[in-house]
């Protein structure tokens, strides 16, 4: 029986069933891996690296922030 965990993802909050940073910011977003390009991620205030999406584990009531780098001119 999977538990669902309650947290924000830029100021909304939402419920998941998977605790792995990574397949939150997939389904978030719904996309892809090779997709991450340009995204940042931080986790209650601490920015995370892609590198380490898939070992953080997210806890009721974390506040996760998903920025997207835009080009513009």
């Amino acid at each position: 029986m999977e538990t669902s965990i309650s947290l924000e993802i830029n100021g909304k909050q939402i419920a998941v069933n998977s605790s792995n940073l990574k397949d939150i910011v997939m389904g978030y977003l719904k996309i892809s891996e090779e997709n991450f390009r340009g995204l940042a991620v931080a986790v209650n205030n601490e920015i995370i690296p892609k590198s380490e999406w898939n070992k953080v584990s997210i806890k009721d009531s974390d506040r996760i922030e998903i920025i997207t780098a835009t080009q513009g001119g």
